[in-house]
């Protein structure tokens, strides 16, 4: 585990390293306009269009998202923070998105709710620096009341990409890809499980296309703390 440690601080000062190139041989500029300072400029962020998208998935998990995938800037956006190390794009994202995504968290105020961020496996965490799944939660979490942020699952499998993936080979690829955190405190899984019926748990990725990762995790929720399907929702920035 040590080695680990090492080679994630390692990683993280080549990265800063890096990071000061770039910005002195290729200085920042928005995505949409090229204007200086900003990966996303205040006046193009304001023009990306927002949405509530509700849909359910393959399982009957009910899904919600802010942004259609479709349109050229969001993707543009997501693309380049999540392969070309830029969190704050997710950071900016998710801050655009929380008046859209506001009424699911209304609807369901009287629950407790737990965001459960879909997790990056170790090794991919360690070459990204970052999980965006986490990003995102820890927003919402910190903007909306009865809300908190607890990593109940862990991905065990270092899965191939699921966007380069076609729907057959995203379910086998994602299978038994997941298991239940056992660094969570016994007492905190406890007080969850005997108040079961008191919370409502979202399932937060930053894309979601065929649902397959979401509906993974819902599976081991049902499984493990034998929660009802009704009480589990995914939420993500986009609808793929």
């Amino acid at each position: 585990m040590r080695n680990y440690k090492k080679l994630f601080y390692l990683n993280k000062i080549i990265k800063n390293i890096k990071n000061i190139f770039l910005n002195i041989f290729f200085p920042i500029e928005c995505i949409s306009c090229q204007k200086p300072d900003r990966l996303i400029c205040y006046n193009c962020l304001a023009k990306v269009h927002t949405r509530l998208n509700n849909s359910k998935l393959f399982s009957g998990l009910e899904m919600y998202a802010a942004y259609g995938f479709s349109i050229p800037i969001v993707r543009k956006l997501i693309t380049r923070a999540k392969y070309y190390h830029s969190p704050i794009l997710f950071e900016e994202l998710t801050l655009h998105a929380i008046t859209t995504l506001a009424p699911i968290f209304l609807l369901h105020k009287q629950k407790k709710i737990i965001l459960i961020p879909v997790p990056l496996h170790f090794i991919r965490m360690q070459k990204r620096g970052f999980n965006q799944s986490e990003i995102i939660a820890n927003i919402l979490a910190d903007t909306f009341e009865n809300t908190q942020v607890l990593n109940l699952v862990l991905r065990i499998k270092n899965t191939s990409q699921q966007a380069k993936l076609n729907k057959e080979e995203r379910i086998k690829n994602i299978q038994n890809s997941f298991e239940m955190n056992k660094n969570i405190r016994n007492n905190t899984i406890k007080t969850i499980s005997d108040n079961i019926n008191n919370y409502k748990f979202m399932i937060i990725d930053d894309v979601i296309s065929t649902g397959s990762t979401v509906m993974e995790i819902e599976k081991l929720l049902i499984t493990t703390l034998s929660v009802n399907k009704k009480d589990i929702m995914a939420v993500s920035l986009c609808r793929g």
